[in-house]
């Protein structure tokens, strides 16, 4: 519970220099900061629909930034050397 609070104050912390149409978005990335600081501090297990809601979470992200085309140039061009 006290990382997810020091996220929401980073987030309004962010306003004061980014846009909030660019930082809302970050927003969605709360929950997968809230496992990574949970798997560190508090060693907890991490379950596969724990990861595969990381994965969800990222790609939502990066959707939404409208980075998918880079990304997905990165990635095919990086696996056709």
């Amino acid at each position: 519970m006290f990382v997810s609070g020091v996220a929401y104050w980073y987030w309004a912390k962010a306003l004061h220099v980014l846009e909030a149409t660019q930082v809302s978005v970050f927003l969605y990335l709360e929950p997968l900061a809230t496992l990574i600081a949970a798997v560190v501090l508090l060693h907890e297990k991490i379950i596969l629909i724990s990861v595969i809601g990381g994965i969800i979470i990222i790609i939502g992200v990066i959707f939404v930034n409208g980075q998918l085309h880079h990304v997905l140039n990165w990635f095919y061009g990086r696996n056709k050397h």
